[in-house]
């Protein structure tokens, strides 16, 4: 039983270091584009994270569990970004996400389902997040728990994603709903 204490206690001292290695890295750099990848890199480094050297990362991003955030190839994450993650957020390949969006991976349940599900000891669900490739999420987005977000979207100013939305399409409104094919975009830039 003591040993089982100490454990946990271990455990949550460590995860707290984490918090403040990734917070006196985000204080002592300044928040020029040249010292993203040096941010990146010293948050690999300290914190053991998923997130790729290619990736640009500035500063004042609110993140709770930064080994459960995958970052891939030659992403860019702007300031102010919220990271709720108690499940797995999952970034594809060249993606941009722009000022103050927010990243909940736990929800609650609703009345009506804990009246109705037997043997519930909790009242919270966790379920991971997932952005596809070449996804760019614009500014004041929620992206809520099961969002799926497929390849080359487009997400606009002040949407809320809730579950899978298909790849190709720009999708806008509360909740997000397809508003045009992005197609024409990347024929345009290549």
């Amino acid at each position: 039983m003591k040993i089982n204490l100490i454990i946990k206690i271990i455990i949550i001292t460590l995860h707290q270091s984490f918090i403040w290695i990734y917070a006196f890295i985000d204080i002592i750099l300044p928040d020029f584009t040249i010292f993203s990848p040096i941010r990146t890199f010293l948050i690999q480094i300290f914190t053991w994270s998923k997130i790729w050297r290619s990736t640009r990362i500035r500063k004042w991003q609110y993140i709770t569990n930064i080994r459960k955030l995958f970052i891939w190839w030659n992403c860019f994450i702007n300031r102010w970004n919220i990271f709720d993650n108690s499940e797995i957020i999952s970034i594809g390949d060249n993606c941009s996400i722009g000022y103050s969006n927010t990243f909940i991976t736990t929800s609650h349940y609703k009345k009506e389902d804990i009246e109705n599900i037997k043997n519930l000891d909790k009242t919270f669900f966790s379920s991971p997040i997932t952005i596809g490739n070449n996804v760019w999420i614009t500014t004041n987005c929620t992206i809520l728990p099961w969002a799926n977000i497929g390849d080359n979207c487009i997400i606009a100013a002040w949407s809320v994603v809730r579950w899978t939305l298909e790849s190709n399409f720009i999708y806008g409104w509360i909740p997000a709903k397809k508003i045009k094919e992005t197609l024409w975009f990347i024929a345009k830039k290549y």
